[in-house]
């Protein structure tokens, strides 16, 4: 490293999940990149040509061995189940050698932490060395209890959801029965072993960093921002796929279907890490013969698809969503906020099939804004899907409620915001010269 670069302030970013959650990092690190930060880009191996593609160093703590496990997990699209695995196997798995390259890259008074939520290690290192500012993430409002405005995180019927004494009630019945024997013992283990005492309840709200959280979505998707933490800031959607890293061949593919047919296609997309839809794809596939609708599905695991795929629709492993959706008549997906985020700003009617995580919650909020429809993945069935598609496509209220949504989010700019914000606790913590902020 010449003099020069050395100077330069050290961003260490975290990226851990799929490609949903390796695309919002990505943004935040793009930008601050392009500021002059040098990026450390610490992610998962099937994403770490991403992070090489930008010019970032970078560092994959999750060989494709161990992703590919990780995505078979027979549990892994279960409400419960997934929550097990994501916090009490893959989190946990990536404290020690999260934490070990902390220790070793980390420049003592030149470097910040931009962290996903799944990056416990991080956290417990600031614990140990506050004088490194923290940025923390929160992808969805999923991940931010609320007791006046639960999120809904399972595809039972019935869920607590007020007076808000009872909803905090059972918070602390889910950290006691559940995010303690998952999550707590391994995190209070590590953090003995570095000589830090324990955390009684960690998603409570100790996972937060105590100096900065990105709510990286608007405030009017998410109710009641007046009773989050006051370090927590939303900027908003940051709307990254990598579509100018794209082969312009993929999306020429949405441009073919459309001069065959007399209307744009619709997207079927069950999320990128998601190897477990063969069922989906082959109700997907009947119900566009139905409806005789062209259609792309997209996986990057075409042993999913059905053996043979009707005229109308074809297949991809993956298209920009900012390229595509714009001219697409609706998307079917599993409600993972990136793709919730970039039909919201493409104008794009959802109808989405929740299976897990934030997926749910996310649901519940396109339809309170009255740009889509949900199918329950558990009740999903031919004629349900047909039925709930041609409601979808027939709706012209939802139609226009997506393009009054799309017009309101074509003027900020999410990522600088986002990006402002971490300079200006750069600053005034010393990392970065005060005068150089926000410009």
């Amino acid at each position: 490293m010449t003099d020069a670069a050395s100077k330069q302030p050290l961003a260490i970013v975290s990226a851990f999940g799929s490609r949903g959650d390796v695309n919002p990092m990505l943004a935040l690190a793009r930008e601050l990149h392009r500021r002059g930060w040098r990026i450390l880009f610490l992610t998962s191996a099937p994403y770490q040509a991403l992070a090489e593609a930008a010019g970032f160093d970078s560092q994959s703590l999750v060989s494709q061995e161990e992703f590919d496990a990780f995505i078979a997990k027979p549990g892994l699209w279960q409400p419960v189940q997934g929550l097990r695995v994501v916090l009490g196997e893959t989190a946990t798995m990536l404290l020690q050698p999260t934490f070990d390259l902390l220790q070793h890259r980390v420049e003592p008074g030149n470097t910040i932490l931009v962290t996903h939520p799944l990056d416990m290690a991080s956290r417990i290192y600031r614990d140990l060395h506050p004088e490194v500012p923290l940025i923390g993430t929160v992808l969805a409002p999923m991940a931010i209890r609320t007791p006046h405005d639960p999120a809904k995180l399972t595809d039972w019927p019935l869920e607590i959801s007020r007076p808000a004494w009872l909803v905090e009630a059972s918070y602390l019945a889910a950290d006691w029965v559940f995010i303690r024997k998952w999550l707590g013992r391994p995190v209070n283990r590590f953090r003995r072993q570095v000589g830090l005492p324990p955390i009684q309840r960690v998603l409570k709200s100790w996972y937060l960093s105590p100096d900065l959280v990105l709510g990286l979505f608007p405030d009017w998707f998410a109710s009641h921002p007046d009773h989050w933490p006051s370090q927590l800031q939303c900027t908003g959607f940051p709307l990254e796929d990598a579509a100018g890293e794209m082969a312009s061949a993929n999306v020429a593919a949405a441009e073919a279907i459309r001069e065959q047919h007399a209307q744009p296609p619709v997207i079927f997309a069950p999320g990128t890490a998601n190897r477990q839809a063969s069922e989906y794809f082959q109700i997907a596939t009947d119900a566009c013969q139905t409806l005789n609708i062209p259609a792309i599905l997209l996986t990057e695991f075409p042993q999913q698809l059905p053996d043979r795929l009707p005229e109308n629709v074809v297949h991809q492993s993956y298209l920009p969503f900012r390229a595509l959706l714009p001219h697409c008549r609706a998307i079917v997906h599993h409600g993972g906020i990136g793709t919730t985020s970039q039909a919201l700003a493409a104008g794009t009617p959802q109808l989405i099939v929740p299976m897990a995580f934030d997926q749910f919650d996310n649901a519940r909020r396109v339809e309170r804004l009255g740009c889509g429809r949900s199918l329950l993945h558990r009740k999903l069935s031919r004629r349900r899907l047909t039925q709930q598609l041609a409601d979808l496509l027939n709706d012209d209220s939802i139609r226009a409620r997506c393009h009054e949504l799309r017009d309101r989010m074509t003027t900020s700019n999410t990522v600088g915001q986002s990006v402002d914000a971490i300079e200006q606790l750069a600053a005034t913590r010393g990392v970065l010269p005060r005068h150089t902020a926000a410009n």
